[in-house]
């Protein structure tokens, strides 16, 4: 190769690489340190430093000061640390592949800051049983964003701004009981929505709050819910789906929708222990059917102050 090719060559793999660099500023991070000492006393280190380093056994890392990015290589926690906190209000980005390989194995909390995205690759293969971050100001979950979590069992999204739930953003979360994305900006549950559910676990899920007007009839298809946080949106009716597929559903919120009415496969639902439809304009018919229902089924209006096991069906009266 002669000379006039070879400078031109070196030149685009200078440029190539220039273009796939980080933009992602490090910059130092105050974070504390908790530990027990064989006495169980707590001892806590405090550190400021450009990575957070743990080099033995923690019962926590706490982020502390302020800072606006997690960028790859700013975190090196190669010693179990059971719990990972930031609350600081101050972080916007995290850089893909700045969770790879940390060792976090009880709770993972990223919440109050100012994260827009979770980004594709983001958080994979953590050992972690629950990851929280909600208020923050999520927009976009992208796919294959929550990947490969095995002992993953709680995933908090509630209180951001998520207007679409990627098929794909969460896989393979084989024991995962709660997922809560209450208080977001959804307005439709497409079909299998809820897909990385697994039907061989008994799930917790949690929409509250959110603008929902449609929810598809297979949106909750192959699930085994326990219990269903629907309330506070816009919905006008509710799938069959729901009451015939669901042979565990105990504790339903419907409250605070536009509910006229509900079908007889409601009302056949034998599992139903917790029913809350109070802040819904139901027709006469339909109110006839929750006296009666209230009657035979043995509820009470609201929880004794006693704390004793009630079943509790709340719902508006009206003159019919």
């Amino acid at each position: 190769m002669s000379n006039n090719l070879r400078i031109p060559t070196i030149l685009l793999v200078f440029l190539f690489a220039v273009s796939n660099a980080s933009d992602c500023v490090k910059e130092k991070i105050q974070y504390d340190i908790a530990r027990f000492t064989s006495s169980y006393k707590e001892e806590i280190e405090h550190h400021d430093d450009v990575v957070i380093k743990n080099d033995k056994e923690a019962f926590y890392i706490n982020i502390t000061g302020p800072v606006k990015s997690f960028c790859k290589g700013s975190i090196n926690i190669s010693v179990r640390s059971h719990h990972f906190w930031c609350g600081v209000s101050t972080l916007k980005t995290i850089e893909v592949g700045a969770f790879d390989n940390q060792i976090i194995d009880s709770q993972f909390i990223i919440s109050g800051n100012k994260i827009k995205v979770v980004q594709t690759g983001l958080f994979h293969d953590l050992q972690v049983e629950l990851m929280d971050l909600i208020y923050n100001e999520i927009e976009e979950i992208q796919e294959n964003s929550i990947v490969n979590l095995p002992q993953l069992t709680t995933l908090h999204l509630s209180h951001n701004k998520i207007s679409n739930l990627h098929p794909n953003a969460i896989r393979n979360t084989p024991k995962l009981q709660w997922f809560d994305i209450s208080n977001n900006n959804l307005k439709t549950l497409g079909p299998k929505v809820f897909d990385f559910l697994r039907k061989e676990v008994i799930v917790g899920i949690g929409v509250s709050g959110n603008n929902l007007e449609k929810i598809d009839p297979k949106a909750f298809e192959g699930l085994n819910i326990y219990t269903l946080g629907l309330d506070n949106n816009h919905l006008s009716t509710i799938p069959d789906t729901i009451f015939t597929n669901n042979k565990e559903l105990s504790e339903i919120h419907l409250a605070n929708n536009s509910l006229t009415s509900l079908s007889d496969k409601f009302f056949e639902m034998k599992t139903l222990n917790f029913i809350y439809l109070s802040g819904n304009d139901f027709k006469c018919d339909t109110i006839l059917k929750l006296r009666d229902l209230f009657k035979r089924g043995g509820y009470v209006k609201e929880s004794p102050k006693n704390g004793r096991f009630v079943k509790i069906l709340s719902y508006d009266e009206k003159d019919c």
